[in-house]
């Protein structure tokens, strides 16, 4: 049976995504496609929640991007997958190197 162990703390890790672009009176399609905001707004984020860490992007429209699929973009919400692989008979991307339409996958994932 596991030991329990009382902590003295508990981590906060919250996926803030588009709210960061909110924080910043920032529109969320121009924030999730500038990696300078992106930036920005997870560091007000954090600094703004106390938060241990938070991810700098969550939403599955990134791994659709990869696989070829066109997205929608919101001004106040993240972007709508609006193709299907299948649709188009798209082929997903070659390699793990991604020529996405939002900056995190390049950008930040190289320490820029």
């Amino acid at each position: 049976m596991p030991t329990m162990v009382k902590l003295q703390t508990v981590h906060l890790v919250p996926y803030a995504g588009v709210h960061c672009a909110f924080l910043m009176k920032e529109r969320a399609d121009r924030y999730l496609q500038d990696s300078n905001l992106l930036a920005k707004g997870v560091v007000e984020a954090a600094r703004k929640y106390h938060a241990d860490g938070i991810p700098l992007v969550f939403d599955l429209s990134v791994e659709a991007n990869a696989l070829g699929c066109e997205l929608k973009w919101w001004e106040d919400n993240v972007p709508s997958v609006s193709t299907h692989p299948v649709q188009r008979k798209l082929r997903p991307r070659q390699g793990f190197s991604f020529q996405p339409q939002t900056p995190v996958d390049g950008d930040h994932f190289r320490g820029r």
